[in-house]
């Protein structure tokens, strides 16, 4: 099967502000986990930071706002759809009966959730923008949109 050539988002009435975290770890699984708190119990220290632990890892992180202009959301696959292109014929005046008409698929994406901001986690101490390529993309937007 090919991948959708367009993605259209669906936004309902029922969006949640949601936690956005960036872990440095590979899980292969993809459904649901409930309940979530059995696993994942992150804390806030004084300085800002935050602490948690994961399979026995110690993780440390750092939340980080969105860039100005930049929208964070969750998206649920939504059933595909086709969607019927009218081509052109060659003397530009439309088409007719006899052109072969495309069709595009369409990937329809449900938004259910939204944040302003994310938690950027890294193995026993704090990340930094030299050695985290997130971090260092994360500042840096936010920096250039601020001058």
């Amino acid at each position: 099967m090919s991948s959708p050539t367009m993605i259209s988002l669906e936004e309902g009435s029922e969006i949640k502000n949601v936690a956005a975290n960036l872990l440095p770890c590979r899980i292969h699984h993809d459904g649901p986990v409930d309940p979530v708190g059995a696993y994942w119990k992150p804390v806030s220290n004084p300085d800002d930071s935050k602490e948690a632990y994961f399979r026995g890892r110690k993780l440390k992180g750092k939340t980080l706002p969105l860039p100005p202009g930049y929208r964070g959301v969750v998206v649920e696959r939504a059933a595909d759809e086709l969607k019927k292109e009218t081509p052109l014929s060659t003397d530009g005046q439309g088409a007719h009966d006899d052109d072969v008409v495309a069709m595009e698929t369409v990937g329809a994406m449900r938004v259910t959730g939204k944040f302003d901001d994310m938690v950027i986690w890294s193995h026993e101490s704090m990340a930094t923008a030299a050695a985290d390529p997130y971090i260092h993309d994360f500042e840096d937007e936010n920096s250039d949109k601020t001058k």
